[in-house]
């Protein structure tokens, strides 16, 4: 068997032995493909993530921006992150911070009016809900960030 194919090989018992993150750090260096480190800890951090795994999801997306740190949307995960721990003045820092670079990114007036939200900022929640709706005015109706943000809006003025 080849050498490639013996690594391959490494990679897919280091996989089959549920070290996942072997078996892809294995398949990077075999292939020389470290464009994709980036992708592999956003992926990590997203799975942390939807676990519910918050301060795992932030160590791999702390990874993800150490290795492209121009990437602003990096800021806004941290801070969805950090809302999902409860530590709202952190989660605002962040989105703020992704806000300056891509203002008009309805998503992150979103998710900064979730941050005020729970803060008990509801008029900033109410006018970050309003910016996001702005962008998302031409959106699908069945969108489903612009369906969110409405609910949201909805419930809030509702209050």
């Amino acid at each position: 068997m080849s050498g490639r194919r013996l690594s391959v090989a490494a990679a897919v018992e280091a996989y089959a032995r549920d070290s996942a993150a072997a078996a892809v750090e294995g398949l990077i260096e075999l292939l020389s493909v470290e464009f994709v480190r980036p992708l592999v800890a956003y992926a990590r951090g997203r799975a942390h993530f939807l676990r519910g795994e918050y301060r795992e999801a932030i160590a791999s997306w702390e990874e993800e921006r150490s290795r492209d740190p121009g990437d602003w949307s990096i800021s806004r995960q941290l801070g969805e992150a950090y809302r999902g721990l409860g530590e709202l003045e952190r989660a605002e820092e962040l989105m703020l911070e992704a806000q300056r670079v891509s203002p008009a990114s309805a998503r992150t007036h979103y998710e900064l009016a979730l941050v005020y939200a729970e803060m008990g900022r509801h008029d900033d929640a109410v006018a970050s809900l309003r910016r996001a709706l702005e962008v998302w005015a031409e959106a699908d109706p069945h969108y489903v960030w612009a369906r969110r943000a409405r609910d949201k809006l909805a419930e809030l003025e509702g209050l």
